[in-house]
């Protein structure tokens, strides 16, 4: 007979689940693990019947897809509980009730964890009356700083005794608006700097702005020690594939299949790297020009002006969209070519 054994399975996983930071975010390659060991945080909590969870991902598609979060915390849940349906056929009682149609799952003791979808700003109003204890965020990179915070105010309990807590997962993303949380934990060139995984900092949102300090005391002597100061724990875990033994065992080539990619592929999703970007963010690069002083006008033979139209708007979810751009170049007889403006 075989015994499954359900749980971490590295050192770096058992670091992303038993952290107790008030925010943690944990990540930052494929394969981790990170999603399957982020469903086990409702089991620490699960025991406490004021325990409300809920689970984000951008669409619901997201969180139904097959081999999802969805499912996988149903097969998980049922395997360590059973099945409240099926076990009443037997005569028990016991097992977590499946809600599938409002994709909730209640406990045993009555705790309960909800999945929803968060696609925009519009999305936080069908929150605005909850009161959660527990907030996941999966592919954190898919929301905003204004969603996370909405939802630490959505976080309150006078009957739950268990610690409060926000898990954001993700891979990296440079544009992401967050980083600046992350920056700490890295070393220059991007990659994690992994001697940091798991360090406690603590912060203070004032009047908007993030005071970050190493000290809990340092915060505490200028906002005070109560429960009003808005003092907050913080960390961030790095991991990937190498960090999954089970991935590594079922496919020995997944990391040579991921080192197959383009480079820039395996600098964020194999090393974690925060700060590289697709060339195709930008085809044309400052240091392949030089800057040219003066020039004749009676050496140009012709003159092109060329427009690039850009009809995206600013939404929640492309808040940077691309913009509409004017080039004006002159080739010159000598065959060079100069960039005269760009608007």
């Amino acid at each position: 007979m075989t015994n499954n054994v359900i749980g971490p399975s590295s050192p770096k996983q058992e670091l992303m689940l038993t952290q107790e930071a008030d925010l943690a975010i944990i990540g930052g390659a494929m394969g981790s693990g990170k999603s399957y060991i982020s469903l086990f945080y409702p089991l620490k909590f699960a025991e406490d019947p004021y325990f409300r969870g809920v689970i984000f991902r951008n669409t619901t598609g997201e969180i139904t897809a097959q081999n999802g979060l969805w499912e996988n915390a149903c097969g998980i849940y049922t395997k360590i509980y059973g099945n409240a349906d099926d076990l009443k056929k037997q005569g028990k009682k016991g097992g977590i009730k499946i809600h599938i149609k409002d994709l909730k799952i209640t406990f045993p003791s009555g705790a309960s964890l909800k999945f929803a979808y968060l696609e925009s700003r519009k999305d936080l109003q069908r929150h605005q009356g909850a009161a959660y204890t527990f907030c996941l965020f999966d592919e954190a990179t898919h929301f905003t700083r204004e969603m996370f915070e909405y939802l630490v105010k959505r976080m309150r309990s006078a009957k739950a005794k268990h610690k409060k807590q926000m898990v954001l997962t993700c891979n990296p993303d440079p544009d992401w608006d967050c980083l600046e949380w992350i920056k700490p934990y890295l070393l220059e060139d991007g990659t994690p700097d992994t001697s940091k995984d798991g360090k406690i900092r603590y912060y203070v949102v004032d009047n908007g702005n993030y005071i970050w300090s190493d000290s809990r005391e340092e915060l505490e002597s200028i906002y005070g020690t109560g429960a009003d100061a808005g003092i907050r724990s913080f960390t961030f875990i790095s991991a990937n594939c190498l960090d999954n033994p089970p991935l590594m065992e079922a496919d020995p080539s997944y990391v040579s299949n991921l080192k197959a990619q383009p480079w820039v592929d395996v600098q964020r999703y194999f090393y974690g790297n925060w700060y590289v970007r697709p060339s195709t963010a930008g085809y044309f690069r400052r240091e392949w020009v030089e800057e040219v002083i003066g020039y004749e006008t009676s050496q140009i033979t012709k003159l092109v002006r060329a427009f690039d139209f850009a009809g995206s708007l600013r939404s929640d979810s492309n808040p940077s969209p691309d913009y509409t751009v004017a080039a004006l170049m002159a080739k010159m007889k000598d065959g060079t070519y100069l960039v005269l403006d760009v608007k």
